[in-house]
């Protein structure tokens, strides 16, 4: 499972290294990890990224509003359509996120280029009229070098902050009898094709839907009360996007970033943060 980059350890210099330093140490992940995260002792979130090559694709539908339960299945009953159009029955799954909102899983027959991955995902998207308040995030979110891109907790684990365990679901959105059944069963698709048949998208033309940023009273509140485990790197990012977008200059972000984590529960690592506020700010 070559996308798991997991550390342990936090630095112990005064004042503390910005950037990862000597007392954190690279976790080679075992088997025993992964029967944590089942068991819901730990919930894995792994980097997607690895030598600009990916092995999956994750839609992440949700909303941050009051929207209605039927409208957040309505879409992602679309983009799962989306998937057998082009690729016929059995080569998604659709999984309960733990909340409200729902991933829709595609896994490749090999290692497929990250900007192949990118345009799929969001040439499907683009084409499920959009709701009111409702965001499809696509992932892998970034195309740039030297990023592991964003982190999506791995199928069947606990929501930590629900505490819900995250379930695959049928046509219906009822958990499927047999989950591991569902698992091995779930056809790939051919990453050859996709590097034969799907154009890459100019950076000029990267649609921009799915980044809308949360409202101004959802950032009021990130920013007041900090997040729980599960939410805090893709609250860091957003939160250093939406500095950047107000023309807050990247070493005022930075700290502004660092009094926000100090509220988080428990607060992320310092060079998570730095990689967070990096990427916001890069917009990748």
């Amino acid at each position: 499972m070559y996308f798991f980059r997991q550390t342990t350890g936090s630095c112990q210099h005064e004042p503390k290294h910005k950037h990862k330093c000597d007392h954190y140490k690279e976790v080679i992940f075992e088997p025993k990890h992964m029967s944590l995260h089942l068991e819901g002792k730990k919930t894995l979130a792994p980097y997607q990224i690895k030598d600009m090559k990916v092995k999956w694709l994750c839609w992440d539908i949700d909303s941050y509003n009051d929207v209605p339960q039927d409208q957040i299945e309505k879409q992602t009953r679309a983009i799962a359509k989306e998937v057998y159009e082009l690729f016929g029955p059995n080569h998604c799954l659709v999984e309960r996120s733990g909340s409200k909102g729902y991933h829709v899983w595609v896994f490749f027959s090999t290692l497929l280029n990250v900007e192949k991955a990118f345009a799929l995902g969001h040439q499907l998207a683009q084409k499920v009229p959009p709701i009111p308040d409702i965001n499809i995030e696509v992932y892998p979110k970034q195309r740039a070098e030297k990023v592991f891109g964003n982190t999506v907790k791995l199928p069947l684990g606990v929501h930590q902050k629900t505490k819900q365990r995250c379930l695959f679901v049928n046509g219906s959105f009822e958990p499927r009898t047999d989950q591991w059944e569902a698992l091995t069963n779930v056809r790939e698709v051919d990453a050859e094709w996709v590097e034969e048949n799907i154009e890459v998208i100019p950076w000029e033309q990267t649609p921009t839907r799915e980044y809308i940023p949360y409202t101004p009273q959802c950032l009021e509140d990130i920013m007041h009360d900090g997040a729980d485990e599960g939410l805090r790197d893709e609250g860091a990012f957003r939160l250093a996007s939406y500095l950047q977008k107000k023309g807050i200059p990247y070493d005022l972000g930075h700290t502004m970033l660092e009094k926000w984590n100090e509220k988080n529960h428990p607060p992320l690592d310092t060079h998570v943060l730095d990689q967070k506020a990096y990427q916001g700010y890069l917009g990748t």
